[in-house]
Order: structure tokens, then sequence, then C-alpha cells
């Protein structure tokens, strides 16, 4: 891939149950480096049929404390230890992460002690965590990539981020979940992509029930006509949605709503979808 930047969503899904749609994920990779950012239901899953080993990620970042983007943290974890990882994992996040993860593993230590007297495995290392908490700005080099987190607007969890990712060529943004978002502007401005979440409880096509988003308020999220209006004053070379809520919606009226701000490039993400930027 040279310098290009290989995006993979691994999951475009929500809490509501979906067949199609997994919990929020997303690989980017280069030649040399893959990172993850946020680990929904499936995360594991997602990576092996996208011909991926779990073993060979080199950092995970995490955009917020909720659940369904850290559910499968654990899963990310151990099933890289099988897959033959040596190193401790590499966990970039929000503050309460550090807990969150020593409160995981006291909870698996027993089963833990058990795998490795009794599975007798090469290495004992990969059963470790090497977690760093960002605190504010600043800009994190994993491999060829520099990753700069910005905070995001999704009351009441503080923090929440979004994160700028660049190498010498390119620069990628991940809103994470965000209302509206002017920091996210102002990160975003001219980049080559903006990987922005979207909320369409207004245009729903979700008929098995209630999605469980009704009672949302939108102000934690972004409806199409704000996402619109996002990447028409960031300039985004090329907007991708995910991280859809519900995950079934009326796509057109959504592409309609997004185009009256927005002329740009717009795709509607799936899992597993990949672009190379």
């Amino acid at each position: 891939m040279n310098n290009e930047i290989s995006i993979t969503l691994l999951g475009t899904g929500c809490p509501t149950l979906h067949s199609k749609r997994f919990g929020p994920a997303t690989l980017i990779r280069d030649s040399s480096t893959k990172i993850i950012f946020d680990t929904g239901s499936g995360v594991t899953q997602r990576l092996t049929q996208a011909q991926e080993k779990v073993s060979d990620i080199d950092a995970v970042f995490i955009t917020h404390m909720h659940s369904d983007h850290i559910v499968d943290l654990y899963q990310l974890f151990i099933s890289g230890w099988h897959q033959g990882r040596e190193n401790s994992l590499l966990v970039y996040g929000p503050p309460e992460l550090d807990e969150f993860i020593e409160r995981t593993q006291s909870m698996w230590k027993k089963e833990q002690d058990l795998r490795k007297s009794w599975e007798r495995r090469n290495n004992d290392s990969g059963l470790s965590w090497e977690v760093k908490i960002i605190e504010g700005s600043e800009k994190i080099q994993v491999g060829n990539f520099e990753v700069e987190p910005f905070l995001v607007e999704h009351l009441p969890i503080e923090p929440a981020f979004g994160y700028k990712i660049s190498n010498t060529q390119k620069n990628i943004i991940i809103s994470g979940d965000t209302g509206p978002s002017e920091n996210l502007i102002l990160n975003s401005k001219d980049s080559d992509l903006l990987i922005h979440e979207l909320f369409t409880e207004q245009n729903s096509d979700y008929t098995t029930g209630d999605s469980g988003y009704q009672k949302t308020p939108s102000s934690n999220h972004t409806t199409p006509s704000q996402v619109g209006i996002v990447a028409q004053k960031a300039d985004t070379k090329h907007l991708l949605l995910t991280h859809f809520a519900p995950p079934e919606f009326n796509q057109e009226e959504a592409m309609k709503e997004i185009r009256e701000h927005y002329k740009g490039e717009i795709t509607f993400g799936n899992d597993l979808y990949n672009i190379v930027v």
C-alpha cells in the first residue's frame, strides 16, 4: 500500500441488535501498522472476515466509555493472545478506561490462570495490557500514523473523543459519538475522509419494534441535515457515514437532507466496507 491508508468499517451498528450491522469498530492500516478504533460487538469476527489477524493489531483507541464501543475489548485482548500475540495489548482512551480494564482482568483472572497452567502456550506476556489515558490534546505516534485526539459533544459522557489520523500525505477523521461539534469541524478542515456517525430516528424504516432511540436526545448525536452542515463547513473531500442509529433507515431521504448542505462525495457505510485513500 506504500503511503496509502486503508480503512475498513468493521461494525456500523448501534446498541439496537441487527444481523448485518455489528457494533462500532473501525480498522485503519497501512503497509506496516494496524490500529482499531472502538471495539463494539463482533469486532474479532469482522477482523477475521477481513482476513486480518487479531494478534497483528498494533494499538486500540477508544472514543468514549459507552458499552457499545468497548463491549468486545476483552474479546480482542484474549483472541489476540490465542493467535500468538507476544506483547501487551496497547490501548488508548479516556479516564476510567484503566479502571475498567483492571476490573475486567480481575473478573477473568481465575480463567486466565487455568489457561496458562493447562494450555501451556508459548507466552504469558500476551496476557497483559499497556493502558495509556488520554488527558487532553496530544499527538500519539503509532508506526507511520500520527493520532491526535480531540473533544466532541456527547453529553452526559465526558470526555468523548474524536480522532485525527494522519501520515505524510492523508488526513482521516473519526467523529466518535457526537452532536454537531465545532471542535470536530475545526479538526476536520480539508480532510481526505470524515468518518461520521448518523442519527436517523426521524426517517427510520425499523418496523420490528421500538428501536430504543425514540427517547434519545438528538443533540447527543448528529442528524442527516446536521452532518451535511458539518461536512460542508469542514470542506472534507469524502463523507463516510457509520454507527447508524437505528441500524435501518430511509437512506434516500437521509441523502436528500445531507445534500441540501454538502455537495462532496458521500458513502453510507456497511460492515466490511473498505476504502483506500
